[in-house]
Order: C-alpha cells, then sequence, then structure tokens
C-alpha cells in the first residue's frame, strides 16, 4: 500500500504542457512513479510521485532524480544510493 502521493507539475512543466498543446505536438502522459527509501538495509513504506511527461522522450533516473529534487528538496536526490528496475 503507497502511503505517500504527491503531485508535481512544475511552473516550467506547465508551460511546456500548455506549448504542446496549443501547437497539436507531443503526446502528455501522466505517470505515476514508486520509489522506495532504505535506511539501515531495511526498505521503508513505498512514496508514489505523480507527474505530467512528453511520451516521446522515454524515461530516464536522472528525470526521477529531478522531479523528486523539485519536489522534495535539491539535496534529497544526492542524499541516497540509486538503482532501479
Amino acid at each position: 500500500m503507497v502511503k505517500s502521493c504527491n503531485t508535481l507539475t512544475p511552473q516550467h512543466t506547465l508551460k511546456r504542457l500548455m506549448e504542446a498543446q496549443t501547437q497539436g505536438g507531443a503526446e502528455v502522459r501522466r505517470l505515476h512513479i514508486i520509489y522506495f527509501l532504505s535506511r539501515k538495509g531495511r526498505i521503508e513504506h513505498p512514496h508514489l510521485i505523480r507527474v505530467h511527461h512528453f511520451s516521446r522522450n522515454g524515461i530516464r533516473l536522472r528525470d526521477v532524480k529531478r522531479w523528486l529534487g523539485e519536489l522534495r528538496g535539491k539535496d534529497m536526490p544526492e542524499s541516497f544510493a540509486w538503482s532501479y528496475k
């Protein structure tokens, strides 16, 4: 069960979404990203963020880290080691 949920749509993303809609260009998708934090080898409860993303660009770990930095503070992504599946 996911206990934490945040929606992230920063100003620059809103601007890009509006431009894409007016130009009839890229398809914008709403993504649900689940991440887990680990402390002393124990995994905490899952966290969920929702973001808007252009489907043609694909997602990379650096995108997720950037979104978490915008949501939780710029130092948050650098405070943890990262892996993905």
